[in-house]
């Protein structure tokens, strides 16, 4: 079954919250903090806490997607158990693979093709106390993410 292409851009859209920009030149003095895995809702705090503690937070439902950015510039989304992950399996997909690259006014773009068509979303990304912080354009934060160390892909 494949992924409807309205339907994997959606999906990409509640993974990578942004807004759609063009690309611009990359960062590189930023790429060491974004390249590993992120995972949405992880804080340092949480990452030292012990796998019983992890498994509790992780069933009540405060950990998002998981993401690996590679050195490469590509990047791997996989997404939270529940309907995310469902509706992807049900394409017959376990994750959401892409490009990315970081421009100099500390703007993350991502790429994504599904089915021939390309969506891009830009997002400004800081980085505080071990956290990725996406911004909106208008400067709230769309997303929180701290360092994940466990398998690839998680398991629920």
């Amino acid at each position: 079954m494949k992924l409807g292409v309205k339907a994997g851009l959606a999906l990409f859209m509640c993974l990578f919250v942004g807004s759609a920009s063009a690309a611009g030149p990359a960062a590189s003095q930023n790429e060491a903090k974004l390249v590993g895995v992120w995972q949405e809702g992880m804080t340092p705090q949480m990452a030292a806490w012990n796998e019983k503690q992890l498994a509790m937070a992780k069933k009540a439902g405060l950990f998002g997607a998981v993401t690996q950015f590679n050195p490469d510039h590509t990047f791997v989304v996989y997404p939270p158990c529940g309907a995310k992950r469902d509706e992807l399996r049900k394409a017959g997909l376990e994750s959401i693979k892409g490009t990315w690259e970081l421009t100099e006014a500390g703007g993350l773009i991502s790429q994504v093709d599904v089915n021939g068509r390309s969506m891009k979303i830009e997002n400004k990304v800081t980085w505080q106390d071990g956290q990725m912080f996406m911004l909106n354009k208008n400067g709230s934060v769309a997303q929180k993410a701290g360092r994940y160390a466990g398998p690839l892909p998680p398991g629920c």
